[in-house]
């Protein structure tokens, strides 16, 4: 009986640990993301985010929109607040995806990644977003950069309080999700293996994240067992 027991024991614990490692997997298969790097976020003037929110159009060039990333400055939010990100079609009219943040203190220099479900089909699209915050006791504000608009965002337009900023941008980046958590793996993959020596890319880099997993694996299932 008293063996019996153990092995029961054993046996939840494996559970558990099977429970846990699939919540992980799933947790990163649905907030995994790549920035586009070609996507260079600049420093610039501290602009305060009006009631009437930021506006600004931006163009896309490949599948898989789940992720904008926005660069803040040091905030006062007082006693806390609401950002929320829109992301509108290029006429600036419907609401096509939504990411609201509770946030209580937002320090210096901060990336804020706002998420929200995959656009499958945005190569070649134009969008439009909209940042506003609501301050919890009406006294906080939220800062961000606001710099020239160069490279990815030349053709960008920008209204601050339905006002156009010519030139202009917020210091922002997209982010990606692939089809399929093997695309999103493959990526990864090609991402470790830039600027690493020939044995440290691609399968080798494949073969090295597998082999660790497997072992971690295995010594948590010898531990439980023994």
């Amino acid at each position: 009986m008293r063996q019996l027991n153990h092995l029961t024991i054993k046996k939840i614990l494996l559970a558990i640990f099977a429970l846990f490692f699939l919540v992980i997997l799933v947790v990163l298969s649905r907030a995994w993301a790549f920035s586009d790097t070609d996507w260079v976020i600049r420093k610039g003037d501290r602009v305060k985010i009006p009631l009437s929110g930021i506006t600004e159009t931006f163009h896309i060039e490949r599948d898989g929109l789940s992720q904008i990333q926005i660069l803040f400055s040091n905030s006062r939010l007082g006693g806390g607040g609401a950002l929320r990100l829109d992301i509108l079609d290029a006429s600036c009219t419907n609401i096509l995806r939504s990411s609201t943040l509770h946030l209580v203190t937002l320090g210096s220099d901060n990336t804020v990644n706002f998420r929200f479900p995959r656009f499958p089909d945005s190569s070649g699209q134009w969008y439009c977003l909209n940042l506003t915050f609501q301050s919890t006791n009406k006294s906080g504000t939220a800062l961000v950069f606001v710099s020239d608009a160069i490279g990815k965002t030349a053709s960008s337009h920008l209204f601050i309080a339905a006002e156009e900023q010519p030139g202009k941008s917020l210091a922002l980046r997209p982010a990606y999700q692939n089809a399929s958590l093997t695309g999103d793996l493959q990526q990864l993959i090609e991402r470790l293996s830039q600027y690493k020596p020939w044995f440290l890319k691609g399968l080798f880099v494949a073969l090295i994240a597998l082999l660790s997993i497997l072992l971690t694996i295995g010594i948590v299932v010898i531990v439980i067992l023994l």
